[in-house]
């Protein structure tokens, strides 16, 4: 009863408590006994010349708390507690749910499970789908996937584009660019990013310390290569060293250089000798940024290029004039001394 207040009101029928959808009575009355009066309940929602089976779920029906029992025609005439019942027209009452198979055909497509929700169904989608029915395909980057490095949607999977410095299938791995380097005659691998460079000892060259710089003769004084600091640099995520007196670049994993060296990280010294400056026979030895020939005993020069060998010969010709003229000199001396008579002395 819509107003239990008043002598008589409409009255409402509410289905699994959806009130909601209460179904409002046209009549108004002060008890429910207009039904008696030639009115019908029909369960399920068909008329009964239709011919339909309820498809839905049964359960008890109560009228202002009396609960009706389903009979069938057969029934009918057995003595019941009460008069108000339902008469079955569509064969045995099964309470409970009856419904056609929802999911026949597969409602759900790209491999999607359906599952029976008795008037509805519900897709339970693979990985990569998703929607109502499965129709939309999943970002399979919206997982970020790629631990360091951009996630990029290939065919229907995803591919990671690492970082520098990372490797593996979903960049996690750093990576070690020093493995099976080629930095011969003892030269160190230093790692980078994406690439690496070798240090070379004293007397190796080139980028891999592959080519030896001719041996110093024994009559040229050595000293020894004065020591050059090293700097750090890099942030949290990477570290690097400047060697060399080089110092810290505002580009990433880069150098500034002193005059002299070469190389990402300055490891490389200049050889300054590599274009053979000294002439004659001169020996070059490689400085920081500058070179020193030291040249032959007939040669002079920055770059040994004048040639004192004349001056040597005038030099030895006049020695030999000098010790000529001396002998000379003694020999004229010693014939001017008086000459002695040792025979006179001796009779005396």
């Amino acid at each position: 009863m819509n107003n239990p207040s008043v002598p008589t009101s409409r009255w409402s029928m509410v289905l699994d408590e959806r009130r909601d959808q209460a179904s409002i009575s046209y009549n108004s009355s002060g008890d429910l006994g207009f039904l008696r009066e030639d009115t019908d309940i029909i369960l399920g929602g068909w008329e009964l010349n239709t011919g339909a089976n309820l498809d839905g779920c049964l359960g008890s029906v109560e009228i202002g708390g009396l609960v009706l029992p389903f009979y069938a025609e057969t029934e009918l005439n057995m003595p019941r507690p009460q008069e108000e019942k339902f008469l079955g027209t569509s064969g045995m009452q099964n309470l409970g749910c009856w419904s056609f198979d929802i999911c026949n055909p597969n409602p759900c497509h790209n491999g999607g499970q359906c599952e029976d929700l008795f008037d509805l169904f519900k897709c339970r989608c693979p990985a990569d789908w998703h929607g109502q029915i499965c129709e939309v395909r999943t970002d399979a980057c919206s997982s970020n996937p790629c631990l360091h490095g951009a996630c990029v949607i290939v065919s229907e999977d995803y591919e990671c584009v690492c970082e520098s410095g990372y490797i593996g299938q979903h960049c996690e791995n750093k990576e070690d660019v020093c493995v099976g380097h080629k930095c011969h005659n003892g030269g160190t691998c230093l790692r980078g990013i994406k690439q690496y460079a070798c240090l070379c000892p004293r007397n190796t060259t080139g980028a891999l310390c592959q080519e030896r710089m001719a041996e110093m003769p024994w009559y040229i004084d050595r000293f020894p290569s004065p020591r050059l600091p090293v700097s750090i640099c890099g942030n949290d995520k990477w570290t690097y060293s400047c060697f060399n007196g080089g110092n810290c670049s505002m580009f990433e994993d880069k150098c500034d250089c002193l005059p002299g060296f070469t190389g990402q990280w300055c490891e490389l010294e200049l050889d300054e000798c590599a274009s053979g400056p000294c002439l004659n026979g001169g020996y070059c030895r490689n400085l920081i940024n500058k070179f020193q020939c030291v040249c032959e005993i007939s040669f002079a020069g920055e770059r040994c290029q004048i040639d004192i060998s004349d001056f040597y010969l005038y030099g030895f010709l006049l020695m030999w004039q000098n010790i000529f003229q001396l002998l000379s000199y003694l020999i004229l001396r010693m014939d001017d001394e008086p000459e002695i008579e040792w025979n006179a002395a001796n009779d005396e």
